[in-house]
């Protein structure tokens, strides 16, 4: 049944959908596709007895000039009978394409992975949707990382979102990443779960792995995780903090916010070591839709 059930998916979009998957295929191989309500972090909307309610047309996607292992996870709401948004797809979805290949360390990585499943998301109008950025809101505050969520909603039109093992990345226009979510060790790239310090998400909790937040220089260094107080002092410019002196160390700062402090930070400056704070928990996180990864309708056992 399962190995029956996406050709059915297939055949019932192309009775709904039909005109949508030939204008795809056009630029794309449409691998798969279904018309659901399924959702997860990144996209569509949770699921309420009293609505509203959310169907999209989820789609698996690959063009030639991908990677093998690089497939793009297409989601366009499904309303009044109407697929909506596929001409701006055509136009704008490779802007993400090309970003989310633009990292020349993250292009190794994927070379020297064959076997790890690379999807970039695009979901409506974006990469990274308003759904996604309402939830990395509540994951970032859950981790006490607030500081981050300005930052991110700033270029959120410009970030891609790329999927990897089951962990989320972004991807800035300046080619720096940051891990905003994960659930097993197969998608930290070139780390182990002790960089990360993983805490609880706000929502879509997972059993596994959590919510971060860490940041990835675009040549491929981790960025030092800043402490609270830091970061207190960074946001007021002050050159006193409470009772202590305002540390201005670059070296401890994520890439984000050092290039801000660089702009800002007074001329002297005295430094002092913080330790990162951090929570530890179990989380719990619904699965993620199974269309994007190429499987049945139905949701994969845990």
């Amino acid at each position: 049944m399962r190995e029956i059930e996406p050709q059915w998916n297939m055949f019932g979009t192309e009775a709904r959908a039909g005109s949508v998957l030939q204008a795809l295929r056009t630029a794309y191989t449409v691998e798969s596709a279904d018309i659901n309500p399924y959702h997860d972090a990144a996209f569509g909307r949770a699921w309420e007895e009293k609505g509203p309610h959310e169907e999209n047309l989820q789609a698996r996607l690959r063009k030639s000039i991908f990677p093998s292992n690089v497939h793009e996870h297409l989601v366009l709401l499904y309303e009044h009978h109407k697929v909506q948004g596929v001409d701006n797809f055509l136009k704008t979805g490779s802007q993400y394409e090309s970003l989310a290949l633009s990292v020349p360390w993250l292009n190794n990585y994927i070379r020297d992975n064959p076997k790890l499943t690379f999807t970039i998301e695009h979901v409506h109008q974006a990469s990274f949707d308003d759904h996604a950025m309402s939830t990395f809101a509540k994951d970032m505050k859950a981790r006490h990382r607030e500081d981050l969520i300005p930052i991110v909603q700033a270029r959120q039109s410009q970030i891609a979102l790329l999927e990897v093992g089951s962990a989320y990345w972004l991807i800035f226009p300046d080619r720096h990443m940051m891990l905003w979510r994960y659930e097993t060790r197969w998608g930290l790239l070139n780390w182990t779960e002790a960089d990360f310090h993983p805490a609880e998400c706000g929502d879509y909790r997972t059993n596994n792995g959590g919510c971060s937040g860490r940041e990835v220089s675009p040549d491929g260094v981790m960025m030092p995780e800043p402490g609270a107080f830091d970061e207190t002092c960074i946001a007021s410019t002050a050159t006193r903090c409470s009772l202590y002196p305002c540390q201005m160390n670059l070296s401890s700062l994520s890439w984000t916010t050092a290039k801000a402090a660089s702009l800002t930070a007074p001329a002297k400056s005295a430094s002092r070591s913080v330790s990162p704070m951090w929570a530890t928990s179990l989380k719990v996180w619904p699965v993620s839709n199974a269309i994007r990864n190429g499987a049945t309708s139905t949701p994969p056992e845990r």
